[in-house]
């Protein structure tokens, strides 16, 4: 018998990781801002298995988020481009519940109760954990 051996060349070509980062957008101190507000980053790869990691950093009332994504073949890509505005909540109106009065009454809001606004003064709301 005869025997043939041949080489053969492949190349892989690996292109690295490309980030779509979500718009920025604002929110309020009710807000959260996890993921599931602010949406998550979309990741392109040519390799298989992609980590997807974020960071971040507040500047003012602004967060600045961080994305970063290495590939299964160890490429990595990163954006700063995702602005989270933190805006104070706005005052809410409380309202005194419905009465009844007869006509010789008062209807004054002395008597029947004023309307007020509340405002969440939390001081931590532009926090960040960690």
């Amino acid at each position: 018998g005869s025997n043939v051996a041949g080489v053969q060349t492949i190349t892989v070509l690996y292109k690295q990781p490309v980030i779509q980062v979500p718009p920025d957008l604002a929110v309020t101190c009710r807000m959260a801002t996890d993921l599931s507000v602010t949406r998550e980053a979309s990741i392109t790869s040519s390799c298989r298995s992609t980590v997807v990691s974020y960071s971040d950093r507040l500047n003012g009332s602004v967060l600045l988020r961080s994305w970063t994504a290495e590939d299964g073949c160890s490429r990595v890509a990163a954006a700063l481009r995702q602005r989270i505005t933190l805006q104070e909540d706005s005052p809410e109106l409380v309202v005194p519940a419905n009465v009844t009065i007869a006509c010789h009454d008062s209807s004054h809001p002395n008597e029947t109760g004023w309307a007020r606004l509340e405002r969440d003064l939390d001081s931590t709301c532009f926090e960040l954990d960690g």
